[in-house]
């Protein structure tokens, strides 16, 4: 074989011809017409695919980050330009070979150098190589399972024409593992670096691999015609292929190391396997679409890929690249029409489907073809779970509209890979779910936050715009909406919190203020105090036990002197029927001073305030102790005067208390005044009568089973406005509903009952986000199919 570095060397074709030639004759028939057949079709396939090559490294080229890679593109287009015509002839020379070699006994499963490393020895194999290897062992794995039912009967039917001898995958010469090992030979020819050889082989996948189907129906119906088991019953492939297998594994084992060494993969390759449910809604989604074909048994689990019908004859179906091609136009179209036509002839999924197969027609060159049932499954699919997008009372109205202009780019992912169904990790299924997730608290109306409606519609039509099969793009577009999500919840979620902080205050403070009201008037209802007094016990002090409950709370010292102060205070205005209680009362006055001083500080009070407070009391103080002293002098007189000249003492006394009185009433007044102005109220009852509202228990039943997160949308009948809020603290002491928005801002605080009216009323709605979009979707298509199909309920 020619070395790839010697590109003067010239090869001449006619002479590479007789070294196949001679043993052509040992095909025999019908293997000499299939060999014929698949070489024509391959030719046809492989030559679309070159044509395409240049195309796509120049936009490569265009995109590149980097010089170097840049580069790499522009050398590879001259590279291709100059061999394109020795790796064709070479990838058809090997179809032959194959051929001749299956004939002979003698075909064995492929085996790429560095494939045989991926499993144990990655440090012995070059990156370029490994890189390689894993691109044709994810091809040849996904083409496999996408393509079991069809390579079942071809592997049985070549069996047959062998005398019985097992027919496998990897041995079908036919099948993906030895089309893709012809292709390597094939592309040895070109002398091209790893980067533009990764890019050669997807567009391998996309052009010939992916269009095999429609051959594989063809040779199938062409070896039922010439007798070849034609009763041979559709069934799906067994798991025994051991090189199937093997390749699977290398290609899980590898796929770490690939991630690791380049950052990149195949965006259209295998992923992880998918959950347990998702498998299990998936199974029973085929199941169902399968049921529409005739099919009566339900589809293994293990299966990753809708069933095609059976065979009925030799018509040709559309290959899945006239489909992509039509949808490409399609999209282009969606993408030319503005917002609001969008939003208004937003297509059904009838509508769309046979505009694409309309399309898809005009484009296929040839004799009138069908739809293969299995993509004719993925866009009923499609269509239903976007119908359920479209409908979904969980986004807002333009948001159906906007996420409602994917389904055709959607639709080309399911095309190209069919774990966008079962698998939950996959890039496309996450950013809908994503874009879904932050519609669900925007109410409607483009105004109503407009960065997250410009952000999707950015989103949007940038997938519109460039999407065509690379799953990197869908994944750069998540990324970039998950940071600016990101972003935006670290202004939301400090708002938020915010948010609950103040109403949380001021309800401690509300708790506090009834706490402080309700020890005060224990202590001065029913009794007759001095107007200095109450006003003190009202205001000031009933603010001194606000701060101490808050600060400290009931359970402290602090807490049970300022109530020992009250108690003191009382106490000392009432009437001292002996000795040892004005002592007492002398004695306790200078703490109680001090202790009220440093109170009236602690809840700002002026000094000056303070002073005027502390001076009246003295004042008064002072006229009481006299007053009691009067009294007791009083009595003592009573044993030696006579009762006129005890009236005339008593009423002079009192002449002069009157007066001293009546000197400090104005400043007692303005006191009491300014004082009375510092009272608290305590707080109306935070819970309405459950009678007056007459909610219904089930409403108050719904309320109390909410948990924080949840999102309400409140409606208003008189106003007609939507407004969304999340459900975002409860309180533990009045028991009351914070609801912010997304910006985190207070939307309104209800109590139980209040709430459970709402619900009651109508005017307000619970919505269920406790499932992501695409597996809410998929649970309704699965509820849908089973009601057209009763027997499998």
């Amino acid at each position: 074989m020619t070395s790839k570095n010697d590109g003067n060397k010239v090869i001449s074709l006619p002479n590479r011809q007789p070294a196949v030639q001679p043993k052509v004759d040992r095909l025999g028939e019908p293997l000499h017409s299939l060999r014929d057949l698949f070489q024509r079709r391959m030719g046809e396939l492989v030559n679309g695919l070159f044509d395409k090559v240049d195309d796509a490294l120049f936009d490569r080229a265009e995109s590149a980050q980097t010089n170097t890679l840049q580069t790499q593109c522009f050398e590879g287009m001259r590279e291709v330009r100059r061999k394109r015509q020795r790796a064709e002839r070479l990838t058809l020379d090997r179809i032959g070979q194959v051929f001749i070699d299956f004939a002979m006994g003698k075909l064995q499963a492929p085996v790429v150098e560095s494939a045989t490393a991926v499993a144990g020895t990655l440090s012995l194999v070059e990156d370029h190589e490994l890189e390689e290897s894993l691109a044709i062992t994810s091809m040849v794995a996904k083409s496999e399972t996408r393509l079991a039912r069809a390579l079942y009967a071809l592997n049985r039917r070549l069996s047959a024409l062998r005398g019985g001898a097992p027919v496998e995958n990897a041995t079908n010469p036919m099948g993906p593992a030895q089309m893709c090992d012809t292709f390597r030979i094939g592309m040895a020819e070109l002398d091209v670096e790893l980067a533009v050889r990764i890019i050669i082989y997807k567009l391998y996948d996309r052009h010939v691999l992916s269009g095999i189907e429609p051959l594989y129906e063809e040779v199938n119906a062409h070896l039922i015609q010439v007798g070849v088991l034609p009763e041979l019953r559709p069934q799906h492939a067994h798991s025994g292929s051991g090189a199937s297998a093997a390749r699977a594994a290398a290609a899980a084992a590898a796929a770490a190391h690939s991630g690791a060494q380049t950052g990149e993969g195949d965006a259209r390759g295998e992923g992880a396997a998918p959950g347990s449910i998702e498998s299990e809604i998936y199974s029973t989604l085929r199941s169902l679409m399968a049921m529409r074909h005739g099919n009566t048994q339900p589809l293994p689990a293990a299966e990753t890929a809708a069933v095609a019908a059976p065979v009925a004859g030799p018509q040709m179906s559309l290959a899945p690249t006239d489909l992509l091609s039509a949808l490409q136009i399609l999209q282009n179209q969606t993408l030319q029409m503005q917002a609001q036509a969008a939003a208004q002839a937003l297509p059904n999924a009838t509508n769309l489907k046979q505009a694409l197969i309309d399309e898809a027609d005009r484009l296929h060159s040839g004799p009138k073809a069908k739809v293969a049932s299995v993509d004719e499954d993925t866009i009923d699919l499609v269509g239903m779970l976007f119908e359920f997008i479209v409908q979904d009372r969980n986004l807002p109205s333009e948001m159906h509209a906007l996420l409602g202009r994917l389904q055709i780019p959607f639709l080309k992912i399911a095309i190209l890979d069919r774990h966008l169904f079962s698998q939950k990790t996959h890039p496309a299924r996450q950013l809908l779910d994503n874009l879904a997730q932050a519609c669900i608290g925007k109410a409607d109306g483009a105004d109503n936050d407009p960065a997250l409606h410009n952000k999707i519609r950015e989103i949007v039509e940038t997938i519109l715009r460039d999407f065509d099969d690379d799953m990197s793009l869908i994944e750069r577009a998540n990324n970039d909406f998950s940071t600016f999500i990101a972003s935006t919840r670290l202004r939301s979620d400090l708002a938020e919190k915010r948010t609950a902080e103040t109403v949380q205050g001021r309800e401690k403070l509300d708790q506090a203020r009834r706490i402080a009201s309700s020890e005060v008037r224990k202590r001065t209802e029913g009794r007759s105090l001095p107007a200095l007094i109450q006003s003190l016990l009202s205001g000031p002090f009933a603010q001194l036990l606000v701060l101490v409950e808050l600060r400290q709370g009931q359970e402290s010292a602090d807490w049970r002197q300022a109530l020992s102060f009250a108690d003191a205070l009382i106490w000392s205005v009432q009437p001292k029927a002996t000795n040892a209680d004005t002592i007492k009362l002398q004695n306790l006055l200078p703490s109680m001073k001090a202790y009220l001083r440093q109170g009236l500080v602690k809840v700002g009070w002026q000094d000056s305030d303070t002073d005027n407070i502390i001076r009246q009391l003295d004042v008064y103080y002072r006229h009481h102790l006299e007053t009691s002293r009067e009294s007791k002098v009083d009595e003592a007189l009573t044993q030696v005067f006579s009762p006129l000249t005890r009236a005339g003492a008593r009423e002079a006394a009192q002449r002069e208390v009157e007066r001293q009185l009546a000197k400090e009433a104005p400043a007692v007044e303005a006191l009491v005044t300014m004082m009375d102005r510092s009272a608290i109220a305590e707080p109306a009852p935070v819970e309405p009568d459950i009678e007056q509202l007459d909610v219904d228990a089930a409403y108050l039943e719904q309320v109390n089973a909410m948990k924080v997160g949840t999102w309400i949308e409140f409606n208003n009948p008189a106003t007609g406005m939507r407004e969304r809020a999340k459900l975002s603290w409860i309180s533990p002491i009045s028991s009351k509903y914070l609801f912010v928005d997304r910006k985190g801002l207070k939307v309104a605080d209800k109590t139980i009952t209040e709430l459970a009216a709402e619900f009651s009323a109508g005017r307000a709605t619970m919505l269920d986000d406790s499932m992501p979009l695409f597996d809410r979707a998929l649970t309704a298509v699965v509820e849908r199919l089973k009601t057209f199909q009763p027997k499998l309920a």
